[in-house]
């Protein structure tokens, strides 16, 4: 009877995520808005037999001096082809297809009707969700069957409210459903690998090894992140039977391959070489047969921006802002203007922090003499973890290399850090039940950091990168904006006295 309950809570706070999701993305109407944006006609392009979108090129862009000057451009790309790939006369997307093949395509085919962007984005993010959930659940019943049920519903609601998915689904634009559709593949890939840690599942390697190739389709930095991996997991059971490694090895790496080389074939056909994804064609908001968008020198500068970047705190109603950030800013080019809000790991989602403070409290008590008891039933599972941290910290890298920064960004890695932090409050909580009275300080200081967290992971799904709910629908913003006007009223007065 017990479990039951336990159920239908775990059922009850899932459904309000998922309902706080639809209501993010359709701006409080709770329906899904059809539109032909660049995803469908890509779509409707491959039906077609071809590679480029099914658009005519504007003479006018063809005849410009440099068709790839965004000044020049400009009037050209507010027409509708802002980011798009101009090559040998043809249109192509950039952005990866496995959103077409996985979603907007096969819902073509059975309604015969065209897919909303925002439909894509919320059943990628609600998808990325119910990995990480199994992926706890699979961890709690494997290694942390003791902790309290409060423990695991907190960890589902930081999960579900602060992983930067309600930034996506604030604006479900071709940006979001690419960044979306490629976090969806990748968490199916770390949860099939974590599944696979004890024996090396021959089909649960391959089924991990397919996520990661179609992650690939939609975040091609993912390439990176599947290797690193397959090499870390074998790495992990290097002292196994050879035969069993080679097996396991070809088991993910056989399908991975085949999606990554539909990839680069499709490269190839596009743009005649396999490593060209379109973006040196991008008609874009810079030149980008100018600079390299990916360079170690970007490193310095983005360190800020993507981890330690606080947001703005305000008493009006969302209350928390991420900050706009407005170049030149050294490594970057001179002039490029990032008109979208930024916020850095940390400070949005300050719970991360439990991967630092526990051990360091474990440390310290040992260095006091304070024993802390291990226990069987309360293993850390060193693999899973490593598993889940390279991924958050390869997409980390991936992006601090690159040379820009914005708030959708965040979604590519968050998720691995937040779930790493719950496994190690998991196994730190249930390692100090000896000392209830430092456990309990800590449980404080863990829930206080939780607060701030989902507070913050609200209110960036509601401001967007763009401040997209006020501009979209400003009569439903207003409606929502007056719910909590006690609190910024309250807000008001204390920050004026």
């Amino acid at each position: 009877m017990k479990q039951v309950g336990v159920f239908f809570l775990r059922l009850l706070l899932i459904c309000l995520i998922v309902m706080f999701y639809f209501w993010t993305t359709s701006y409080g109407s709770f329906k899904f808005y059809p539109a032909n944006g660049k995803y469908n006609l890509l779509a409707e392009g491959f039906l077609r037999g071809q590679l480029n979108l099914p658009i005519e090129v504007p003479q006018g862009l063809l005849d410009l001096k440099d068709s790839y000057d965004p000044t020049l451009n400009k009037e050209y790309r507010a027409k509708g082809i802002h980011d798009l790939s101009l090559y040998n006369k043809k249109l192509y997307l950039y952005f990866g297809a496995t959103p077409v093949i996985t979603l907007y395509i096969p819902y073509k085919l059975l309604t015969n009707k065209i897919m909303s962007n925002n439909l894509a984005v919320f059943f990628f993010t609600c998808g990325t969700l119910l990995w990480s959930i199994f992926l706890l659940l699979y961890l709690k019943k494997k290694y942390f069957h003791s902790i309290p049920e409060w423990m695991f519903l907190i960890a589902i609601s930081v999960i579900g409210f602060t992983n930067a998915s309600g930034v996506l689904l604030r604006r479900p634009a071709i940006y979001e459903v690419a960044i979306s559709a490629g976090c969806f593949f990748l968490m199916g890939a770390v949860y099939f690998l974590c599944l696979a840690v004890d024996n090396l599942s021959s089909w649960k390697m391959f089924i991990a090894g397919a996520f990661a190739g179609l992650g690939v389709g939609a975040r091609p930095q993912i390439l990176l992140t599947g290797f690193s991996l397959i090499i870390l997991t074998i790495f992990l059971h290097r002292k196994n039977n050879f035969l069993k490694l080679l097996k396991s090895f070809l088991a993910f790496i056989t399908p991975f391959s085949v999606f990554v080389g539909l990839v680069l074939l499709y490269n190839y056909f596009r743009f005649g070489s396999i490593s060209e994804f379109g973006v040196r064609y991008q008609l874009a908001g810079i030149n980008n047969h100018l600079y390299s968008l990916f360079d170690l020198k970007n490193i310095l500068g983005k360190v800020y921006l993507t981890l330690y970047c606080a947001p703005d705190l305000s008493s009006v109603f969302p209350f928390v802002y991420p900050k706009f950030w407005l170049p030149p800013f050294p490594p970057f080019p001179p002039g490029l203007t990032t008109p979208e809000r930024v916020c850095g790991l940390i400070p949005s989602v300050p719970f991360v922090l439990v991967l630092f403070i526990y051990p360091i409290i474990y440390r310290l008590m040992n260095l006091l003499k304070l024993k802390v008891k291990q226990r069987e039933e309360n293993s850390f599972p060193k693999k899973e973890f490593f598993i889940i941290l390279l991924s958050g910290l390869i997409n980390l890298f991936v992006l601090l290399m690159y040379i820009g920064s914005v708030l959708r960004y965040n979604a590519d890695f968050f998720n691995y850090f937040i779930l790493t932090a719950c496994v190690v409050w998991f196994y730190f909580d249930n390692l100090m039940k000896d000392y209830p009275l430092v456990n309990n300080v800590f449980r404080i200081i863990v829930l206080s950091l939780v607060f701030i967290s989902i507070v913050n992971g609200v209110s960036f799904s509601i401001i967007g990168s763009y401040d997209d709910f006020r501009k979209f629908d400003l009569e439903q913003f207003h409606k929502t904006e007056l719910l909590f006007k006690p609190i910024s009223d309250l807000l008001y007065s204390i920050l004026k006295s």
